[in-house]
């Protein structure tokens, strides 16, 4: 039994692709309904969370927590005049300021802490010691490199040359590992990106294709004839 997505998904994907060929109406088609599709689920997120956070909270006359964000926001909103736009950095400073608390915290103890102490070098499997030695050792470099490299060849003084040296250690093998981290990214995004594809392969893709292809031949003469 065909199902409405073995039709819908070709046709999308075929769409999007026709771009590579050149621009054209189908292209124009997908690309306004991406982002109409796009604007409208950021809308329906933006009234569920002012229905949560603002309606409701008014509804049940529970105020504090909505008279700080409506402070907030008001304050948020003085930036757009001169002579009130320093009132408008209070705000700003405070929600940075509380953003990058809880996520200090949240990664010093989770990222940090969690990989240095939880790890063991010492148990039966060898294999995953030596992962385990690397994680800690990678965790430990990383940070140096943040902490100790303040500016281009690391803090001057004699205390600081010991944490320059980890620095100088730190940046390879950071770099080494973001780039892993960074190829690992692409490959899950292109297999995400791959899965609509296996649409084209099977029926009745390869049909959509195939019409697809004698557009584009089409074209092509045509284009060719007008020459």
């Amino acid at each position: 039994m065909i199902e409405l997505a073995d039709i819908v998904w070709p046709v999308f994907v075929l769409m999007a692709w026709s771009v590579i060929y050149r621009p054209n109406p189908f292209w124009k088609i997908i690309q306004n309904m991406v982002v109409g599709l796009s604007l409208a689920a950021l809308l329906s997120a933006a009234l569920d969370a002012t229905h949560s956070t603002l309606i409701t909270p008014i509804l049940q006359m529970r105020l504090y927590p909505f008279a700080i964000g409506l402070i907030l926001g008001l304050m948020a909103l003085l930036s757009q005049t001169e002579k009130t736009k320093p009132v408008s950095y209070w705000s700003t400073s405070l929600l940075a300021g509380v953003g990058t608390g809880l996520a200090a915290s949240g990664a010093v103890g989770s990222m940090i802490l969690a990989q240095a102490v939880s790890l063991k070098w010492t148990g039966p499997d060898m294999i995953q010691n030596i992962n385990n030695f690397l994680s800690w050792i990678v965790t430990l470099c990383t940070v140096g490199y943040f902490i100790f490299t303040i500016k281009r060849g690391g803090a001057k003084g004699t205390l600081w040359g010991v944490f320059r040296n980890l620095g100088k250690i730190s940046r390879p093998v950071f770099m080494i590992f973001a780039g892993y981290s960074v190829g690992t990214g692409f490959l899950t995004e292109v297999i995400w990106m791959a899965g609509p594809n296996t649409y084209l392969i099977k029926f009745p893709g390869y049909y959509i294709v195939a019409i697809g292809v004698i557009i584009v031949i089409a074209d092509a003469l045509y284009r060719r004839s007008k020459k």
